[in-house]
């Protein structure tokens, strides 16, 4: 997107958002500059690196048409995160809340206000980082962020599994949308009984950035028992959701606490894995009464009529929209 950038300005030089920066790592976003002295440490050629700039900055203007639409004199600012975009969008309304995204891998986002980010090799626990947001009225904004490698990309994966056996059982073939909507009609029968208790899924299948060793397994325990697909499904769309959420203790702590204290707590579910499963939706759920289980209050069994847990689900939360939004409403710098 950078190079991108340039291509449309014709610049000598690259400019990069401190969104995308931090991504590259060796970054402060506090400062912000490159890590030089370990870089320089390394013998890194650091006279190659962009120049870091904060996200709502015009960089230059087009230099010619493109195709249509774009045409000459345009002002164009510097590309700035996918992730930053869209949680903007998310957040706008409600700079309060928890987000779930769940699309090809899964994040858990919470807006922070800090003086200093701490670097990530001096967090406790591995599993989050702070990404730099925006600077609002001269504050610094970050997003507490746990990105998970497992998402929407397990789901696709076990269903491709199912679509395979079924083509070697049978000879028959199923469209993946085809075998969703079968477990879809199957929501009504499954319930989150002691009998689902037996199956126990680690949904770490392309591991963790913390963890790469982390691998998937699925555990049966003997008995009477005979787990059906519906039930090892609904296992794993509970453990998915499981899995990103303990990957944020602060998220965790920041729910039972509101719920001990009687305050509400808004959970935003954006990405289409859950926002058009009604079976990953029923999983928040479930994951909701477990993290409420040691919480006093109101009844756990009643997460989903709590006033005190409010769960919207967002179709549409797109990076696109949030950017422009991101460049048009936090000003205009030159």
């Amino acid at each position: 997107m950078d190079w991108f950038v340039c291509l449309l300005c014709r610049l000598d030089l690259v400019p990069i958002s401190i969104h995308n920066a931090h991504a590259w790592a060796y970054f402060d976003p506090f400062i912000p500059s490159w890590n030089f002295d370990i870089l320089k440490q390394a013998e890194f050629p650091v006279h190659l690196l962009p120049k870091p700039i904060q996200p709502n900055i015009i960089v230059g203007q087009t230099k010619f048409q493109w195709h249509s639409i774009i045409k000459p004199g345009i002002p164009v600012y510097v590309a700035i995160g996918d992730l930053q975009a869209m949680m903007y969008l998310a957040l706008k309304d409600n700079p309060d809340a928890i987000v779930l995204n769940m699309g090809t891998s899964a994040q858990i986002c919470q807006l922070t206000n800090i003086d200093q980010i701490p670097r990530k090799s001096q967090l406790t626990i591995q599993s989050y980082d702070y990404y730099p947001f925006r600077n609002n009225n001269n504050n610094n904004e970050y997003l507490l962020v746990a990105p998970s490698l497992n998402g929407g990309n397990v789901l696709q994966s076990f269903i491709g599994f199912i679509q395979s056996t079924i083509k070697c059982l049978t000879n028959i073939d199923l469209t993946p949308a085809e075998i969703w909507e079968k477990l879809f009609h199957q929501i009504p029968a499954m319930t989150d009984s002691k009998s689902d208790q037996f199956i126990s899924i680690k949904p770490t299948l392309f591991g963790e950035r913390h963890d790469l060793d982390s691998v998937f397994t699925v555990n049966i325990s003997g008995g009477k028992h005979q787990p059906s697909i519906f039930q090892i499904i609904n296992c794993l769309c509970v453990e998915l959701i499981q899995n990103v959420f303990n990957m944020m203790p602060n998220a965790l702590e920041m729910i039972r606490e509101n719920f001990r204290k009687k305050l509400p707590t808004k959970i935003l579910c954006t990405g289409s894995v859950i926002s058009n499963n009604p079976i990953m939706q029923r999983s928040l759920s479930i994951v909701m009464k477990r993290i409420l289980s040691n919480a006093n209050g109101d009844d756990q069994n009643n997460v989903e009529t709590s006033p005190l847990i409010d769960i919207e689900y967002v179709d549409k939360c797109d990076a696109d929209v949030g950017c422009a939004l991101f460049v048009v409403l936090s000003g205009t710098t030159e």
